[in-house]
């Protein structure tokens, strides 16, 4: 993810839909190539960007999952820029804002996967995982629960190595806990 979407619409990254909406339609109107016969190919292209930033930021679910990418791509830059150590678990002791709140997207950066190799790994599409990350849950299937304990395990372990005991013990039980609630629902 190359393009910010929310700079290609012009809107600030907590714009209402109403904010996207009227941004889409004021750029829609300024790019149209029918409007701009002398600049039609630079207007097409612009058209384009326009299009796609919509296509994500318009729809509830995707722009979710965008913002959620958003963030998991910053706290992996700060991680491997090593200007940010995370010594304890994301959503206690007021850690860093852009770290990952879900267990998957701990435990993805924890292995220093991007998300389209874990999301091959699981045997999920990119768009699954992030709505596995965005939703904070864990697959359903009997062969991808196992392969996720598995990651689990190799991810506190790694953590372990980096004396990140605390943030071990933290992907360890939070795994447990979402495991005994899955269990319990059935």
């Amino acid at each position: 993810m190359e393009t910010d979407y929310y700079q290609e619409l012009g809107v600030q990254r907590d714009a209402t839909a109403l904010e996207i909406r009227y941004a889409y339609r004021i750029l829609v109107r300024l790019n149209h190539p029918d409007a701009n016969p002398d600049n039609r190919e630079a207007c097409e292209e612009a058209m384009k960007r326009v299009l796609r930033a919509y296509a994500t930021l318009g729809d509830a679910q995707k722009r979710a999952r965008y913002d959620n990418d958003l963030k998991l791509r910053a706290f992996e830059k700060s991680q491997n820029a090593a200007d940010l150590k995370v010594t304890h678990h994301p959503s206690s002791y007021g850690a860093a804002p852009d770290a990952p709140s879900s267990l998957m997207g701990r435990v993805r950066v924890a292995l220093g996967e991007s998300s389209q190799s874990f999301a091959g790994k699981l045997g999920l599409s990119e768009a699954d995982l992030s709505a596995f990350e965005a939703r904070d849950a864990m697959p359903q299937a009997a062969l991808q629960m196992r392969t996720f304990a598995n990651f689990v395990e190799r991810a506190a372990q790694k953590l372990e190595i980096a004396n990140k005991n605390r943030e071990a013990s933290d992907l360890r039980s939070a795994y447990e806990r979402k495991k005994a609630n899955r269990n319990f629902m059935r």
